[in-house]
């Protein structure tokens, strides 16, 4: 079973749930957010939320009798209340369905029989920051803070993403993009390989690199662009709007036959990639795929291996959530 974003949390949610769990022979997480679980407080103050929503637009006090016209609505307005690292609807630690945040499952080895890929995209947060309002420099410094409440960590955080980003896109747009792409997918999808390694499970790790030249190529290699590739469909109808005229048919060869040969094999392999090392929280190999991935001497190679790849900002992230509690 594979999925993306929301798709890659409900497949976390899925080797969460021991009714699941012995259906899954394989996982992949593609751009997930495994963090974005509630527990049974946080889901009830949503749902009381929700409901405040229904009785305030339409005057219904009883949800049972909303069209689903009505129940949608509802639920778009509460979706745009809550800014987009929180996302409302999320699974829900209930004790039955979730005895355990997924993460504290996987840490406990209850998955260690189910191998696993995740990863992310190299600018996730692109998308969500170039179809958004204009970005000042104040509504960087505010999501900045918001983030890194600590003064110290907030100015090493400063300094690292305008190193990082500064030179490849106009900041502060480019800098916002960069800590959306850590906040709501890399640092969550490092929790999640972590807690797999920890917990015992055959790890992998991957970093999508291929950019978009569409709009002169500022939204990069953002949320989404894996998709076609892992799927071989980069003639699919309209695709030519978001990946341009050449997307390149190797790099689709290559992810969707690892996709498959994990599928079957129980590891991702193929002859377009070098040997994809398994994922430890001590070297944390990772399998950089297209983009500038192929290194000198790679020949056809779309894909080359890096360790740790943005590991001063997953270090600065991992002061800030190492006080969270799965």
């Amino acid at each position: 079973v594979f999925g993306e974003s929301a798709g890659g949390g409900s497949v976390a949610a899925l080797l969460g749930a021991p009714a699941a769990r012995p259906l899954i022979h394989r996982a992949v997480l593609q751009s997930p957010p495994p963090r974005a679980v509630r527990s049974a407080a946080e889901a009830g103050a949503v749902a009381r939320a929700y409901a405040a929503v229904l009785e305030e637009r339409r005057g219904i006090t009883d949800v049972r009798k909303a069209s689903v016209g009505q129940l949608l609505q509802a639920q778009e307005e509460l979706i745009g209340r809550h800014p987009v690292q929180d996302i409302p609807f999320t699974p829900v630690v209930d004790g039955s369905v979730l005895p355990l945040h997924p993460l504290r499952a996987l840490r406990n080895g209850s998955c260690a029989h189910i191998p696993v890929i995740a990863g992310t995209n190299e600018h996730e947060g692109r998308l969500f920051v170039g179809l958004g309002p204009a970005v000042t420099q104040a509504g960087f410094e505010d999501a900045l803070t918001a983030a890194f409440p600590d003064p110290d960590r907030r100015e090493r955080a400063r300094a690292l993403y305008r190193a990082h980003e500064g030179s490849a896109r106009e900041a502060p747009s480019g800098n916002l993009a960069a800590l959306v792409t850590d906040r709501l997918f890399r640092e969550p999808t490092d929790a999640f390989l972590d807690a797999a390694a920890e917990g015992g499970g055959r790890v992998w790790s991957y970093l999508f690199q291929e950019p978009t030249p569409v709009l002169g190529g500022g939204f990069g290699a953002t949320h989404t662009l894996d998709i076609p590739y892992v799927f071989d469909v980069l003639d699919g109808p309209g695709l030519d709007a978001w990946l341009g005229g050449a997307p390149p048919q190797r790099l689709a060869d290559a992810m969707s036959g690892a996709w498959v040969h994990f599928a079957r094999e129980g590891a991702p392999a193929h002859h377009l990639l070098p040997p994809w090392p398994r994922f430890t929280s001590g070297e944390r190999a990772t399998m950089l795929l297209g983009g500038d991935a192929a290194g000198p001497g790679g020949g056809d190679r779309v894909g080359t291996v890096s360790f740790d790849p943005f590991g001063d900002r997953r270090k600065l992230w991992g002061e800030v959530t190492s006080d969270l509690h799965d």
